[in-house]
């Protein structure tokens, strides 16, 4: 993972499966992957990248009764009376895809971290995404041991948990 983006790479083990089974089995194996290399990056860019608009950034404040919407650009951010982003809502250029992502936030021995979100789509309802992430702490730094997601797709649901017990931090 870098600022830039994240790469998630699947090692093969030793154990193979039927022949008859593989091709099936490595396509599920990809979703996976992806479905988990999309999770990391949304976390990633929620947690290292501020929303928040800079201070030469034009936006609009609006109050409405006990939140703040944020305006910037195509996004509007929801904040609650403390300043705390809430929820996430915008259209994402050139893809004629609205979302909506509501954030949840769980305290840490370095403040607060984000425990988790749902994205939804505003052009296509039946696509979803839950995802609920739990810490561990390394080298200072508050890292996921744990990415749960449960998606749900035109074809069907999909529930998957991935634990990580260590990283290798580069700097």
């Amino acid at each position: 993972m870098t600022e830039s983006g994240t790469n998630v790479t699947v090692e093969e083990s030793d154990n193979h499966a039927p022949q008859d089974l593989a091709s099936d089995l490595a396509k599920i194996v990809e979703f996976v992957r992806s479905e988990f290399q999309q999770s990391f990056d949304l976390w990633r860019m929620l947690m290292f990248k501020p929303l928040l608009p800079g201070s030469k950034a034009i936006y609009r404040l609006e109050h409405h009764s006990e939140k703040y919407d944020l305006i910037v650009g195509e996004w509007q951010l929801e904040l609650d009376e403390t300043g705390m982003i809430q929820e996430v809502r915008g259209s994402i250029p050139g893809e004629h895809v609205t979302i909506s992502m509501p954030l949840h936030y769980a305290e840490s021995s370095n403040g607060l971290v984000l425990s988790s979100l749902g994205l939804r789509f505003a052009n296509e309802p039946s696509q979803q995404l839950e995802m609920t992430v739990q810490y561990l702490e390394q080298q200072g730094l508050q890292l996921p041991s744990a990415i749960g997601c449960r998606s749900k797709h035109p074809f069907g649901r999909v529930i998957t948990t991935v634990k990580i017990d260590r990283y290798e931090i580069v700097r």
